[in-house]
Parts: structure tokens; sequence; C-alpha cells
């Protein structure tokens, strides 16, 4: 995890307002760990549902490309 933080601190918080992360498994240990990091340096993110985003479903992904 540290790793991570290290690396949202050097490379991502300079280009914070440009940058979006998607982040699966939004509602695991790691991704509630990882939001906060995002969430603490400000940068922007989504984290769909399983229902919202399904990998197999090339439409899903696509829309999540573009917005």
């Amino acid at each position: 995890m540290q790793e991570i933080a290290q690396y949202i601190k050097d490379t991502l918080s300079d280009k914070r307002k440009k940058t979006k992360i998607l982040v699966t498994g939004g509602t695991g240990q790691l991704g509630i760990d990882v939001i906060k990091l995002l969430e603490t340096y400000h940068i922007n993110y989504v984290s769909p549902t399983r229902n919202e985003f399904n990998l197999l479903n090339s439409k899903q992904v696509n829309w999540h490309k573009l917005n």
C-alpha cells in the first residue's frame, strides 16, 4: 500500500485535474484503501459497481473509457 501511496503522490498529484482513475473492486478492502488515498490527494476516480462495469461486456468497457 505504501508503494501505491508514493506513486499517487509522485506521479498523479500534479495531474490530478486531468487524471481519472478507474478503481475496480472498490467495495473490497484494497479498493476501499485505494479510494481513500485518491480522495486524500483530491484525484478524480470512478469506481463502478459490478453491474455497471462488467469486463466481459464491451459496451460497458467502452462507455467507461469515454467518461
